[in-house]
């Protein structure tokens, strides 16, 4: 996955790039000439150059706003009048290039149908251009080899979009997958601490139990032996009282390693990286609250990753009285007040469940909305044991 965000990175320094080379021969003309800046159309084309990555910056943001259809529909639109602009001012500009652009753009953004459509009319908008403003004879032949190129770009953006997509599902699969396999050994783990503390519990207590009430007997008796029959009762009592300490110990250490469990879960994906603070020593008194914990991180993770459009997620869990405390926030864009409501559907399912995993064992849910600076929540878990 990082090589994905690796490459993410060297395609937009490409976009940029080609946006200065497109500008580069333009500005040297005026250099030379600088009269013709006076002429309305080139004054036209420089702003329209200079609006196109202001347009393009607002739909590369766009993926961190709650309306981020809205945001970056809006910078598109503005990116593909820029370059149409451009190509009608001054038609024998390499300004058609950047349509590539805008059509990769607008695929990791934008539903299929949608960046379908934006494609379309930016390739007719291009033709008409060149037959129109520029009098180009094959204007039409010129605007397929355009969109022979964007539909490139787009099918590709399409592929990378999909498996980056895959990867941090399958890396959360397999996130999950090592928690509750980890969940099961410690689930299983403690039930065979438990039956084995059982049968000693059953087993030798009650034949210890037995045997010091007949030696008690004896050591009444008129005999000998008492010395020794009382040395041996005081054996016996002593021997249950260890017994019965092992049995209370094996039972009281019947938890589950919340830093070891809660860790496999913490894996970084594209665009997020999660930074998990697990106090020592932290052990859940049973697998059910392990598991209603494990899972309630596990939908916060998710939900950060989709809805949030945060770049870190910060999770603390430590110990407050006998109750276990997870704070949790990123630096995504929050529940603004614009778009709350809607932000509230998008995460409501996965909030409810968590409220209800919690609710099972005592536990509360507590939301914080920091508006521009970032969503934060915290998770309340009766039920932890002392440090070890």
């Amino acid at each position: 996955m990082e090589s994905n965000s690796r490459l993410a990175r060297a395609l937009k320094w490409v976009a940029w790039l080609t946006w200065i080379a497109i500008g580069l021969p333009e500005a040297i003309t005026f250099a030379r000439s600088p009269g013709v800046l006076s002429a309305t159309q080139n004054q036209a084309w420089i702003v329209a150059y200079l609006t196109f990555p202001i347009g393009l910056w607002m739909a590369a943001r766009a993926a961190n706003r709650i309306n981020a259809m809205v945001a970056g529909t809006s910078g598109l639109i503005i990116a593909v009048a820029s370059v149409i602009v451009m190509m009608a001012m001054r038609p024998n500009c390499y300004a058609g290039a950047l349509v590539v652009v805008t059509a990769w753009q607008a695929t990791l953004l934008l539903p299929v149908i949608w960046s379908g459509a934006l494609i379309a009319v930016q390739t007719i908008g291009v033709f008409i251009v060149l037959q129109w403003f520029s009098g180009e004879q094959f204007g039409w032949a010129i605007a397929a080899i355009y969109l022979s190129y964007e539909v490139f770009a787009a099918a590709t953006a399409w592929v990378a979009k999909n498996e980056t997509s895959a990867r941090t599902e399958l890396s959360r699969a397999n996130a999950e997958l090592r928690a509750t396999q980890l969940l099961l050994a410690q689930s299983s783990r403690i039930g065979e601490r438990l039956r084995i503390s059982r049968d000693l519990h059953d087993v030798l207590g009650h034949d210890l139990t037995a045997l010091a009430l007949h030696l008690e007997v004896a050591r009444n008796s008129p005999g000998d032996a008492r010395d020794e029959v009382g040395a041996a009762r005081d054996i016996a009592k002593e021997l249950l009282t260890k017994v019965r300490e092992v049995v209370s110990l094996m039972r009281t250490t019947d938890h589950c390693d919340l830093s070891e469990l809660l860790g496999g879960l913490a894996s970084d994906g594209p665009a997020m990286k999660v930074h998990l603070s697990v106090a020592e020593g932290l052990n859940a008194t049973d697998a059910g609250r392990a598991h209603a914990l494990l899972r309630c991180l596990q939908e916060i993770i998710t939900n950060a990753r989709k809805h949030s459009g945060a770049s870190n997620l910060w999770v603390d869990v430590r110990r407050e009285g006998a109750s276990l405390v997870t704070t949790a926030k990123d630096d995504g864009c929050g529940l603004a007040r614009k778009g709350r409501h809607n932000a509230m559907e998008k995460q409501g399912h996965g909030l409810k469940g968590i409220e209800e995993r919690l609710s099972e064992f005592g536990g509360s849910l507590i939301l914080a909305d920091e508006a521009d600076n970032g969503f934060a929540l915290r998770i309340t878990l009766p039920g932890i044991s002392a440090p070890l």
